[in-house]
């Protein structure tokens, strides 16, 4: 006469559980992380447009009050000065990004 197997033999080990939901947990924070990080994509890519955009209008400004007439122009000297050295700064903000990124993307 044979005894069958106990039912508590066929659930898993403690040990065996422990790895189960450490598993589960992993699985369930790498798409937690996953949406994060899509979230912030999206987040950088509509900022980042939208730099764009302002840093367009203010380089329109600065080219429309250089090659104007008088008339035309809404801006004093000064502020155009200050104009220019925005446009400035711009670009030499995003001459040294690019040289940046360039430099670290090469390592």
């Amino acid at each position: 006469m044979r005894l069958k197997p106990s039912t508590e033999l066929k659930r898993p080990l403690p040990d065996e559980q422990d790895k189960e939901v450490d598993r589960f947990l992993a699985d369930e924070r790498a798409k937690m992380d996953f949406h994060e990080d899509r979230w912030l994509y999206w987040i950088r890519v509509i900022l980042l447009f939208f730099v764009l955009l302002m840093t367009l209008a203010v380089l329109f400004t600065f080219v429309f009050h250089i090659i104007m007439p008088q008339e035309w122009r809404w801006l004093s000297i000064d502020e155009s000065k200050y104009i220019r050295d925005l446009a400035v700064t711009i670009i030499a903000g995003l001459i040294m990004s690019i040289v940046t990124a360039y430099y670290f993307k090469k390592r």
